[in-house]
């Protein structure tokens, strides 16, 4: 998985998972535009800067967790979902 320095700060918009549909209208607008391409040298960016010999980042590994017990939904209201996980937290150690 990916590691992150904390604290961190995480934000989620609401609709993460809704896709957008464009219309027929903004496909008509976009389908004769060419898209450019521009190359290394037309950047005048040094080749060791970019790619893979570039990035600060590198993906290690990426997995689907195995399915398993202890997952756990939470009902109610919104007020009743925040006890319950702080509750929950609290038990498994998390918050002290």
């Amino acid at each position: 998985m990916n590691e992150i320095d904390l604290p961190c700060v995480l934000s989620i918009q609401t609709g993460i998972n809704e896709p957008r549909y464009v219309g027929m209208r903004g496909i008509r607008q976009v389908a004769g535009i060419e898209v450019p391409t521009f190359g290394v040298s037309d950047l005048g960016i040094d080749a060791s800067a970019v790619g893979d010999a570039g990035a600060k980042v590198k993906r290690v590994d990426y997995f689907v967790p195995a399915l398993g017990k202890g997952a756990e939904m939470l009902e109610g209201d919104r007020e009743e979902v925040i006890a319950k996980l702080i509750e929950l937290m609290k038990a498994k150690g998390g918050l002290n």
